[in-house]
């Protein structure tokens, strides 16, 4: 049994965090993180059932994730949502801002 998912909330508000939307996000560049595939709720994966889920992620001045909330997931109650904000927790980005950023990210499952 999946782990019960906090109510889904709006996205991370920081004040000294500069939001990057649209054309604007391509500033960042991933480096490297697990797969989101090492992440994928059992449940989902027995069933065959792909998902995706939209994470908000605080990113620091190093490329590193901060925190990491989740906006929606599709389906619901199958885990994706979890396995996203895992798997996002792992991600290193390529900041040249060299501030602190936030930046809403679609993590995708397919089986």
């Amino acid at each position: 049994m999946a782990e019960p998912l906090p109510p889904l909330r709006g996205k991370l508000v920081r004040p000294a965090a500069l939001r990057l939307e649209g054309s604007a996000s391509t500033q960042l560049k991933w480096l490297r993180g697990e797969p989101p595939a090492r992440f994928y709720p059992p449940e989902a994966r027995r069933l065959g059932q792909d998902g995706s889920a939209v994470v908000d992620l605080l990113i620091n001045e190093a490329g590193q994730v901060l925190e990491a909330q989740l906006i929606s997931e599709s389906p619901p109650d199958l885990g994706f949502g979890l396995a996203a904000l895992d798997a996002a927790k792992t991600y290193e980005f390529d900041n040249p801002l060299q501030r602190l950023v936030l930046l809403s990210l679609l993590i995708e499952f397919a089986p």
